[in-house]
This record gives C-alpha cells, sequence and structure tokens, in this order.
C-alpha cells in the first residue's frame, strides 16, 4: 500500500478606502484557500483510491459612516475517485471505475437590508 497526502493552503487579505459623498468607506477582504489530498495504492497498484478536498473561505467586510456590511462565504469542493482493474484470469480484464465531485456552500451576510443565510450542499 502506498499513500501519499500533501496539504496546501494559502491565506490572502486586500484591504483599501474611498471617500465618497456618503464618507468614508473602508473595505477588508480575507480570502483562505486549502488542499489536501490522499491517494491510496493497493491490490498491486491495480486499485486506486483518491480523496481530494479543495476549501475556500472568503470574508468581506466594508464599514460605512452608517453601518457595517459583511459577507462569510465558505466552500468545499470534495472529490472521491475509485479504480480497480481486474484481471478475469481469461485472457480478459475489466476496469471498474467511481468518480463522485461534490460542491457545498454556506453563505451568511447582513448588510443595510437585513440578515441573510444560505446553505447548498450537492453531492
Amino acid at each position: 500500500m502506498c499513500q501519499t497526502g500533501p496539504i496546501a493552503s494559502r491565506p490572502f487579505l486586500l484591504a483599501g478606502w474611498v471617500k465618497s459623498s456618503h464618507g468614508s468607506i473602508t473595505t477588508q477582504s480575507h480570502q483562505y484557500f486549502s488542499y489536501r489530498n490522499t491517494m491510496k495504492f493497493e491490490n498491486n497498484r491495480n486499485e486506486q483510491i483518491v480523496n481530494q478536498t479543495t476549501d475556500v473561505n472568503a470574508n468581506v467586510y466594508s464599514r460605512l459612516p452608517s453601518h457595517l456590511d459583511f459577507i462569510d462565504l465558505s466552500r468545499r469542493f470534495p472529490l472521491y475517485l475509485y479504480t480497480n482493474f481486474v484481471d478475469q484470469g481469461n485472457g480478459t480484464s475489466t476496469s471498474i471505475s467511481n468518480l463522485s465531485l461534490g460542491f457545498n456552500q454556506q453563505l451568511f451576510s447582513h448588510g443595510s437590508f437585513g440578515f441573510s443565510r444560505g446553505n447548498l450542499v450537492n453531492l
């Protein structure tokens, strides 16, 4: 059995301000990306299992003179792959594959129009 599992991540911060007729507006955006991957080989390397997940988290804050607007967003992209190569023993072989890809999202926002929350799961 051979198994690997690298993890990579990267944060980002963007900030700025602008003067407008409504006053000074300050905005910050925080984004964080992470990636995990596990790959397993079995059965004399004829069988392979891959589990991979990419996560994206983002927050945006805007401060106006009268109120604060913000959005929190989390997204996950899971991927699962199973492949197997089976020798039938009579000169033929069978290839088996199973793939699933998902998209999950959670959103929360607050602004001058009130609160909003949403969830989406697609797998």
